[in-house]
């Protein structure tokens, strides 16, 4: 099966993701480099992250925040930690910074897993791009970006549109997205901008194999502004949203809405001086959601959120630490304390060592609490969860054709979140189990034995079981495998073979069910001709059936193509 995607932008060899203390850092040129033609599918050749369309994990944990130029791509209105990746023009980013495990004292509540800081470029030059991209299942997607600078002002608009009929009875998809920018730079260190951002998707839902729910259908709408202020050292952002949500499905007499907005202000400040206050970063953050539907009186929730970060240096022994502590206050449930520390040494100049410990919580979304869909009854009583994350990570560089990094990890929750599926049917709640540990290891290595050829493995073992029951969590795959190779004969021409294995993972709670481990291959290739780039990209080349962690059927084989033009 062939198909082609052209597309601006020169082909490049693979990125070089480099991982330091717990943090990967990818610029502008490592995007470019790895040529994914969205957010998602490059996250997901980032070793230990996986992205879904509306999710993303880190070490095998939900519970993940992701901010676009400080504003929170969570949707404050999901049940299940939905990430709204539409919002990402992935020709847009600047930098994203990815931390594993850590971010609680910088980022607030939800960051169990880890957090993700999307920052986009500054409008320096005006451009436009075109893409039209199509695919089996009546798959279609259209983005259009634009720039362009006025003196110290910048503006930059984009939108999409795609649909899909998708391989499952009633799990089409349709999604419409506009957003715009403006910036204002006068100085060097003084950044003013205004954005807004639309989008609207109604779809299906085809519930599970064995009871399905061909008439479920789901509906979102939000609006979205954000105003961003960066002076020097201190930095505000204030982001609001108008949302509305809709579940109906015909057969079970289910016609629910939700109506909602939620405001967002996070402000930090950094000093920097020759006293004792060195290196000191002061934070505040609020947070207001407020929602109304069918099954939900108008209910309002509120949270406060002050810290502090202290970073030390010990002069020249390579070695140096980050103290931290948040503390976290709720309307609706108690305050939450939470310290962090992370110790870094750097042993030898290709060999950097760091421990770190933090402690983090979890709040239910007032959906998951109140609201009803053909899929999840509401649970009121539904409480936070805590977690301790201790890990330890080396990072070795011996020379420039060889890197690996390697973590282990501990990590203990409370009161852990999960969905539970009924025995019957596909319908389920959300219950807080008593003690949950997630422990593992997660290894990655980057060869390049010549100019032309890149190898990238990588290798997560995770055991996650609730220590009561000693019961697994669903969608836990002991194992997660992802190799590769990188082909690169002349500089035009660039091809990709990634393969991708999971081991046995239970499908339910109470561990009744469970998907098989699976295999999967994925081909991709592009040529470059002068400002053009054609494209290309088969998912499950072997087409094997398998099953999603929450057991739910995976595509078969399927492929995109596309056109794309620089103006």
């Amino acid at each position: 099966m062939l198909f082609l995607c052209i597309s601006s932008a020169t082909a490049q060899t693979a990125s070089s993701i480099k991982e330091d203390a717990g943090k990967i850092e990818l610029t502008a040129k490592d995007i470019k480099e790895m040529n994914a033609s969205n957010i998602v599918e490059l996250l997901n050749r980032v070793p230990g992250v996986e992205a879904g369309d509306s999710s993303v994990k880190i070490r095998g944990s939900l519970e993940v925040k992701v901010f676009m130029d400080g504003r929170p791509l969570n949707d404050p209105l999901s049940r299940h930690s939905s990430i709204k990746w539409s919002m990402v023009s992935i020709n847009n980013v600047e930098k994203i910074e990815i931390f594993k495990g850590s971010g609680a004292v910088a980022f607030g509540d939800g960051t169990s897993g880890g957090a993700i800081r999307i920052t986009s470029k500054k409008t320096e030059k005006s451009h436009a791009k075109l893409k039209a991209q199509g695919g089996n299942w009546s798959t279609q997607q259209y983005n259009l970006d634009y720039g362009r600078q006025f003196g110290h002002w910048g503006v930059f608009a984009s939108s999409e549109y795609f649909s899909t009929d998708s391989y499952r009875v009633n799990q089409d998809k349709e999604r419409k997205r506009f957003g715009v920018k403006t910036d204002y730079h006068p100085q060097q260190d003084s950044l003013y901008s205004l954005s807004a951002d639309y989008a609207e998707e109604e779809r299906g839902s085809a519930g599970y194999p064995a009871y399905p729910t061909p008439h479920a259908r789901e509906y979102s709408r939000s609006f979205a502004p954000a105003l961003g202020i960066t002076l020097g050292r201190f930095r505000n952002n204030l982001n609001g949203g108008i949302y509305r949500q809709k579940s109906t499905d015909s057969d079970r007499g289910i016609d629910s809405w939700v109506d909602g907005w939620s405001l967002w202000e996070d402000a930090s400040y950094s000093i920097i001086t020759d006293g004792i206050l060195n290196n000191l970063a002061l934070g505040f953050t609020f947070k207001a959601d407020h929602v109304d539907g069918a099954t939900i009186a108008p209910r309002t929730e509120a949270s406060y959120g002050v810290s502090f970060q202290k970073q030390f240096s010990f002069g020249k022994k390579g070695l140096n630490a980050t103290l931290g502590f948040r503390a976290n206050m709720y309307s609706a449930f108690d305050t939450a304390l939470n310290p962090e520390l992370r110790i870094a040494y750097k042993a030898t100049p290709s060999l950097d060592l760091q421990f770190s410990v933090t402690r983090t919580n979890n709040i239910p979304s007032i959906l998951r609490r109140y609201y009803r869909t053909s899929s999840t009854r509401p649970n009121p009583d539904l409480d936070m969860e805590k977690a301790t994350n201790l890990s330890f990570f080396a990072a070795y560089r011996p020379n420039e054709k060889l890197q690996a990094g390697f973590t282990v990890f501990h990590n203990e929750i409370t009161d852990k979140i999960t969905y539970v599926r009924d025995l019957v049917g596909s319908g389920g709640t959300y219950r807080n189990f008593g003690k949950v540990t997630r422990k593992g290891t997660d290894l990655t290595v980057e060869w390049k034995p010549v100019q032309w050829l890149i190898i990238k493995p990588s290798h997560e073992y995770l055991i996650a079981q609730d220590e009561e029951t000693g019961l697994e969590l669903t969608a836990s795959p002991h194992h997660r495998t992802q190799v590769s190779i990188h082909y690169k004969p002349v500089r035009q021409f660039t091809a990709v073979l990634i393969y991708e294995r999971e081991s046995k993972q239970y499908t339910r709670s109470d561990n009744l069910e469970y998907a098989d481990p699976y295999n999967l291959f994925e081909l991709r290739a592009d040529y470059s001709i002068g400002r053009w780039l054609l494209y290309g990209r088969i998912k499950n080349l072997a087409n094997r059936t398998y099953l999603y962690g929450d057991g739910l059927p995976a595509p078969p084989r399927s492929w995109i193509g596309g056109l794309s033009l620089e103006l």
